[in-house]
This record gives C-alpha cells, structure tokens and sequence, in this order.
C-alpha cells in the first residue's frame, strides 16, 4: 500500500499489516521520499581525527549530551558553499558510520580517514521510516494493491489523523 500527501511532497509505502481482533492494522509511519529532513541530526564541528587505529575517531566540539547519535547512523560533513551533505570518507561515495560514541564528545567511525570532515560541520543521518518527517496534507492519496494470489474484501479503511501546528491554513 503506497500514501501520498495532497501536495505529493511526502509518500510512504505500506506493507506489513498486523492482524488483531479480526482486522489488520498499519502505520502509515514516516516519510521516505529524499524531501523528508527530519531523520538529518546537526551534531557540531569536527576539531579532530585520530587515524592510528583500525577504525577512526572523530573529536566534535560538543558533548552530545542530550543528541541521539546512534550506533549506526551515517555520518556527513555540510558544505556551506553548495548547501549540500557530503562524504567524509577516504573515497567520494563512501559512507561512513558510527560504531560508538564516548565522552566528551568523540565518535568512532567506520572510516580510518575521515580528515575532509576537520574543520566543517557535521551531521547524522538516521533511518528515516523511524526518524523521517510526519506525512502531512489536507488530504492524502492511498493506493491498496494485492500481489498475492489470495482474494481479500476491503469494508473499510479507518485513518486517525491529528491536527498539526505546522499547518498554517487555519
């Protein structure tokens, strides 16, 4: 099952309900299409990178105290000239991680050489069908389709929605 926003700026698909009580059930969860921004973390400057290991740390010019880095999550560099997020791994298409976070602001990443972050500002990008935007719209487009073999009657589709304060209309 695919959703659309009205303004077909936000789309999530669908496709793993949960039986209870003798219907199925899902959440429409978060937004997945490249205009969500919500799951991109700003986490601070880059003041160092120690490459005598096997893997690199990073040394941020924050704590993160109170950030959510977690295990996992990419890691890019924000380029103030072109507006955009970059590697910072050896190589251009490069991702690197993070493979744990210590006191004091450093991160263990899974790049030795991550030394084009020194100096910039660094994000962290999580999953965003967990971390994404909230799909939102005066109306949303659903479109339910069946690839299995097997029948199924749709009765009903029930949504409960919320009012949000980004909505600006009212």
């Amino acid at each position: 099952m695919r959703i659309e926003s009205s303004d077909g700026s936000r789309t999530n698909v669908m496709d793993h309900f949960e039986e209870r009580e003798d219907s199925y059930y899902i959440n429409a969860g978060r937004d997945v299409s490249p205009n969500s921004s919500s799951q991109i973390t700003g986490i601070g400057n880059c003041i160092g990178i120690d490459t005598t290991g096997l893997v690199g740390t990073m040394q941020m010019d924050s704590s993160l105290i109170g950030i959510p880095v977690m295990v996992g999550s990419v890691i890019k560099r924000y380029n103030a000239d072109t507006g955009s997020l970059e590697n910072i791994g050896p190589f251009p298409d490069q991702e690197v991680t993070v493979l744990d976070v210590y006191e004091d602001g450093v991160i263990q990443t899974s790049a030795v050489d991550a030394s084009s972050a020194i100096g910039s500002p660094v994000v962290l990008i999580t999953n965003s069908e967990i971390d994404g935007d909230s799909i939102r719209g005066h109306y949303a487009l659903i479109k339910l389709s069946n690839t299995s073999n097997i029948k199924y009657e749709v009765y009903c589709v029930n949504a409960h929605v919320t009012l949000s304060n980004l909505n600006h209309s009212r």
